[in-house]
């Protein structure tokens, strides 16, 4: 974390996003919770074990795109829900008319949409990336000899 901060060029900008679409399994079971927040037994010394692994894609939309390329995203069909160890799925939306302490206007060079899907761990999101949904999902073809 330290040494991601070293890179940052200035103080950080704060972003705000719009959730557009949202995908996800019922919960097995749900942890306890104290006061709204979920109980964990942590020492201060060892590291929580790993309880989800976090997969985010970053969109660069130019203005006069943007309808289009939500109505793509709302009209695909999507087979997470059928992948195993699949959780959430979120499409956000860059709110650029965001006012507030630290706001900056938005620049051409930040990513206008974000997608975030939760897995069970990285190997449930590795099989469904190396599976046949992916492919079906993001066009890819077979290569024909």
């Amino acid at each position: 974390m330290v040494s991601s901060a070293m890179v940052l060029q200035g103080a950080p900008k704060p972003a705000f996003y719009d959730g557009l679409l949202q995908q996800s399994i019922i919960p097995e079971s749900v942890p306890e919770t104290v006061d709204g927040w979920r109980k964990v037994d942590a020492d201060g010394t060892n590291i929580l074990p790993a309880e989800c692994f976090v997969a985010c894609n970053q969109f660069f939309v130019r203005p006069e795109n943007a309808v289009a390329f939500e109505q793509r995203w709302a009209n695909r069909t999507s087979k997470l829900k059928d992948c195993d160890g699949f959780v959430s799925f979120s499409m956000l939306r860059r709110d650029a008319k965001a006012k507030g302490h630290g706001i900056a206007p938005m620049g051409e060079e930040e990513p206008t949409y974000m997608s975030c899907t939760i897995w069970r761990d990285r190997d449930a999101f590795n099989n469904w990336r190396n599976g046949n949904a992916f492919k079906e999902a993001h066009g890819a073809t077979e290569k024909k000899e």
